[in-house]
């Protein structure tokens, strides 16, 4: 259970950021 977690670990992080890329860019361009 832990290494399923692991492997999926670093693809929830670019998720995650992605996410907080493509909401800080439409707050811009709402500006």
């Amino acid at each position: 259970m832990y290494n399923r977690l692991l492997r999926i670990q670093p693809l929830l992080t670019l998720v995650y950021i992605t996410s907080e890329f493509l909401l800080y860019y439409g707050w811009l361009f709402k500006k």
